[in-house]
């Protein structure tokens, strides 16, 4: 029952960024009411924030407002810092193919485990989100 309700408040809370602009503008709402309707709920709001974190909704506090952003992308991942992902760009559907394989097949054991445990660390949204992208680029 409880879920439901933490999942209800995730809901309540992510329709309300999107109507104040969100992901486009940074949105920030009254801290005492977020924490307030939570405790009415029976919820832990620092629970809730772990929970949007998870889903690349990122928050910070500040004096009377909690401001709620995406999550910036990362620029290199754990074990592949040394892959150059900025050499990617601007390159066509054949270039970026022999350069993703190139990358894939010098990659370390560790490596390909940190690349998979990103992966599978990514909420629905995001993958399906890389899904379109390849798609669109016809990978």
């Amino acid at each position: 029952m409880n879920n439901d309700i933490e999942q209800k408040f995730i809901q309540d809370i992510k329709n309300t960024l999107s109507k104040n602009g969100y992901p486009n503008n940074k949105v920030a709402l009254s801290m005492e009411k977020m924490y307030e309707i939570a405790s009415n709920k029976g919820l832990n709001f620092n629970k809730i924030r772990e929970k949007l974190k998870s889903m690349s909704i990122d928050t910070q506090l500040t004096d009377e407002k909690i401001l709620f952003f995406p999550q910036k992308p990362a620029t290199s991942f754990p074990g592949l810092e040394d892959i150059d992902l900025e050499s990617l760009k601007g390159m066509d559907k054949t270039q970026l193919t022999q350069k993703l394989t190139e990358i894939v097949k010098n990659m370390s054991p560790d490596q390909l485990s940190a690349l998979q445990n990103i992966y599978q660390n990514l909420n629905e949204d995001q993958k399906a989100d890389i899904l379109r992208k390849s798609q669109e680029m016809g990978l």
